[in-house]
């Protein structure tokens, strides 16, 4: 996450009116020197919430939340400081000014953040041109028939931004080539697909209904397509880009967030057309995971909002099967769970269209705690009338049942388990401690591991010196190449970058930083940003800086080999092959001694 001076934020600060910026968002009326509006984050008929202008802070005498204009974002939003931060300064039209590391690695972060908005940017045109294609002609008549057929209304259609994309190969590329974005613009957008063969490039989406899918603050990140009539899929998703992660985003909870903030509830569908029935229904606080199991990313985005959610899946198989699934991801983000329980072959949208609002708003009162709806679902396809299959069904409910800190919540959960099976609660209960202790034990065997793997994991202070300062400087790059053998480099990332470094020293095909940034993988171009906007700049004075990190990385290497020596040696029992491995640590520990001379020169 980047850091901002406090002046930087005070620019920031100064430069959002509290007012406008709540004013964007929520209806104000003035009301003496303040201004009133009904509270965005709780439902209320009488307006209680309160922004003065002159002090630049809100607040409700309902929910009582308050703060400044930093604040009002992070609640509003669902952003995190940093985030607010950047947000309205991107409002303001201020450029970012990040605290510490180089000159060259803020430089790297702020061209990373040009090229990011220049691909929303796209997206936002592209979501244009797709609504626009909708609504012109004949051309989107088709699309407009279905969704006449499937009872969508112009005015959710309009609200949710449904567009068409024409069922030609290059229309998008063409319009956006037109307004100066590149066809490797647009791959990068996930909305071009390459030929490899023939080195052409084609719309990903052709001939289908378009929906626009948004991040948080609202822009439009990546699309998902229906076809229109046969062919498959018959759902296409936009390819995970540099700014899209699906595992990460519910559609659409940029327009949905208020309204389950407001309600204190979500309900959880599985598609497209589900959220947009049911908000014709005015079931606005909904979202969905749309063509993807639910994920913990998901689950961690949704508690921002809402501490309890009603799963409306697909009455069928694959629907009960998913809902279950979802049990236990949002029990492990501490969310209350519900399962509106509905009958093979129906799903929200067509319940809702068959039986109406009413009926639909029973289902969720109606909606079953996610305990009895689990052991239900077990009970039918084990067998509890045996010991052992009332055993089975406990090994499937106790994990569950550990999400839980509360003894009272978990003890009520023993005790319909116990009813359940018709078996004492004291027998239920020593053997869920029995399997709880096996957990725990299980559990610190993996955290201890965890922790020597992460201890491996973490790049050493010599192996991202070496880094900045061979990435910066091409002077340096080449003496490195010449002084440091890359069997020095263990971390494995890092190891990766610096065979990629010297192999284009060596070739002569280095060109400097930015290409190279475009050639590695996404997750090498963050390492290498997180890098460079922590450490100091070295482009004029590297070579006592690289001439110890080059000393100290051999040193880490000496120092393993001879732990590992040592090791060994209390395991050989035969004396010539002690003395084999004796020698060797001496020779390691000269090694050693000689660059720690160098060091200290």
């Amino acid at each position: 996450m980047p850091s901002f001076s406090q002046q930087f934020i005070d620019r920031v600060r100064q430069a959002n009116p509290i007012k406008d910026v709540i004013g964007e968002r929520v209806q104000l009326k003035k009301k003496g020197k303040n201004w009133m509006a009904c509270c965005p984050f709780h439902n209320e008929k009488t307006p209680s919430f309160s922004v003065s202008a002159d002090k630049g802070f809100f607040k409700c005498f309902g929910c009582g939340k308050g703060g400044n204009v930093f604040t009002f974002l992070m609640e509003h939003d669902g952003l995190s400081f940093p985030e607010a931060v950047e947000a309205l300064a991107n409002r303001a039209g201020i450029p970012l000014e990040v605290v510490g590391g180089s000159a060259k690695g803020i430089e790297v972060a702020a061209n990373r953040r040009r090229k990011k908005n220049n691909l929303l940017e796209l997206c936002k045109f592209a979501g244009n041109f797709f609504e626009k294609n909708l609504y012109s002609g004949n051309e989107g008549k088709a699309a407009r028939e279905y969704l006449k057929q499937r009872e969508i209304s112009d005015q959710a259609a309009r609200a949710f931004r449904l567009g068409y994309s024409p069922d030609r190969w290059e229309a998008l590329r063409h319009a956006a080539n037109r307004e100066g974005y590149s066809d490797e613009d647009l791959v990068a957008a996930g909305l071009l697909i390459k030929n490899e063969e023939s080195g052409s490039y084609y719309d990903r989406f052709r001939g289908r209904l378009i929906f626009p899918i948004w991040d948080l603050s609202g822009n439009v990140i990546a699309f998902g397509g229906r076809v229109i009539g046969e062919g498959e899929p018959k759902y296409l998703n936009s390819p995970e880009t540099s700014f899209y992660n699906k595992s990460k985003v519910l559609y659409p909870i940029h327009l949905t967030k208020r309204a389950i903030q407001q309600k204190g509830m979500a309900i959880l569908c599985e598609g497209y057309m589900d959220v947009l029935t049911l908000s014709q229904f005015r079931f606005t606080y909904t979202v969905a995971s749309c063509g993807t199991s639910l994920t913990e990313g998901q689950t961690h985005l949704l508690k921002r909002f809402a501490k309890k959610v009603v799963v409306a899946f697909d009455g069928d198989a694959a629907g009960q099967e998913a809902s279950l699934k979802s049990i236990s991801v949002l029990l492990e983000q501490g969310i209350d769970v519900y399962i509106a329980e509905l009958a093979n072959g129906e799903d929200p949208d067509s319940y809702l269209k068959k039986h109406g609002r009413e009926k639909f708003g029973e289902l969720l009162s109606n909606a079953v705690p996610f305990f009895p709806y689990l052991l239900s679902n077990l009970k039918s396809s084990i067998d509890t009338r045996t010991p052992h299959g009332q055993q089975q069904l406990c090994e499937k409910v106790f994990p569950l049942l550990l999400k839980f800190d509360s003894e009272i919540v978990r003890g009520g959960y023993l005790d319909q388990l116990a009813d359940s099976l018709d078996i004492s609660r004291e027998r239920i209960l020593k053997e869920f401690i029995i399997f709880s202790e096996q957990k725990r034990k299980i559990i610190y065997e993996q955290k201890r591991d965890e922790k020597i793997k992460s201890d491996t994991d973490e790049l050493s202070v010599s192996e991202r010196e070496l880094l900045a300062i061979i990435l910066t400087n091409h002077e340096a790059l080449k003496h490195a190449l010449t002084h440091l053998d890359i069997e020095y480099i263990e971390h494995p990332e890092a190891h990766a970058l610096v065979r990629l470094l010297y192999e284009a020293c060596a070739n002569e095909t280095w060109k400097g930083l930015e290409p190279f940034l475009n050639d590695v993988t996404e997750e090498q171009a963050q390492l290498i940003t997180g890098i460079l906007s922590n450490c100091p700049d070295y482009e004029k004075s590297w070579r006592k800086p690289l001439s110890d990190c080059i000393d100290s990385l051999h040193n880490e290497v000496y120092t393993r080999v001879i732990k590992n020596l040592k090791a060994e040696l209390k395991t050989v029992e035969d004396f010539d092959e002690r003395i084999k491995i004796l020698e060797r640590i001496k020779s390691y520990q000269k090694l050693k001694k000689d660059r720690v001379k160098q060091l200290n020169i």
